[in-house]
């Protein structure tokens, strides 16, 4: 019986080791997906998604300020990162005409 449950406890201890080995890997494939997903991304996307991951949340004047983009290139950036889903659009509740970003969670 004493043997039982040591083997009991090497087979649990097994098979949580191999989740915790799964978890991991798939951890690690996204990594690469997403690595794969920046680099596929135009550069004016790139810094706008660094610096919303830096301001967590801001409005588009001052996206502009910060990345010194122009108007057409900064709606571009924002365009492409919406279209691949990392960014949050939100109203401002005071003035409906603006609009703020921040990086969606995943």
């Amino acid at each position: 019986m004493y043997g039982d449950n040591n083997l009991c406890s090497v087979f649990l201890y097994l098979s949580l080791t191999a989740q915790i080995y799964i978890i991991e890997d798939q951890s690690r494939i996204a990594e690469m997906e997403n690595v794969e997903l920046i680099k596929s991304m135009p550069p004016s996307a790139k810094l706008v998604l660094r610096v919303l991951k830096e301001k967590k949340i801001t409005r588009f004047d001052d996206l502009m300020e910060e990345t010194l983009l122009s108007k057409r290139t900064l709606l571009y950036a924002i365009k492409a990162l919406r279209e691949l889903d990392l960014i949050e659009t939100q109203v401002c509740m005071n003035d409906a005409r603006k609009r703020f970003y921040c990086v969606k969670l995943r």
